[in-house]
């Protein structure tokens, strides 16, 4: 390639970290009104939120390391929960006696930790909560 030619529509220059270009992006009224009423609230201009959103989009889609953290534990404690039921069915099978009590504690403790992962599934799922979580991710970057 010859000093003009970088590879990009063209044959234009090749651009620099510090080189600004300007995107048009295509929105209905509705959405723009939206977008106006979020900057007025966060007290920034359009192209800044439009920018802090962009850059920060990866890390909001992305669970953050509190989630994924609570999300491994309550899956080791199914799995250990998982074992338990399974040893108190072998030794019954060996002995003939199964161990009632234990089965229904760990019935129990499966019960309340199905209650604890439906709740984080319920929290990743609810939008309203992820949009909220997204205005907060806004304001931190903006450094509000």
């Amino acid at each position: 390639m010859s000093a003009g030619e970088s590879g990009n529509e063209g044959g234009k220059e090749a651009l620099s970290d510090t080189d600004w270009v300007v995107i048009s992006v295509r929105m209905r009224r509705a959405e723009v009104a939206a977008l106006d009423a979020l900057c007025e609230e966060v007290g920034a201009k359009r192209n800044r939120v439009l920018r802090v959103l962009v850059l920060h989009a990866r890390g909001f889609l992305d669970y953050d390391n509190e989630v994924r953290a609570t999300l491994r534990d309550l899956l080791r404690q199914v799995g250990g929960i998982a074992t338990n039921i399974n040893q108190i069915a072998k030794a019954a099978n060996v002995t003939g006696k199964p161990e009632y009590e234990r089965f229904f504690e760990e019935r129990k403790s499966f019960g309340k930790l199905f209650a604890r992962v439906e709740t984080q599934i319920q929290i990743l799922l609810n939008l309203k909560t992820r949009k909220a979580d997204a205005e907060g991710l806004l304001r931190k970057a903006l450094g509000q």
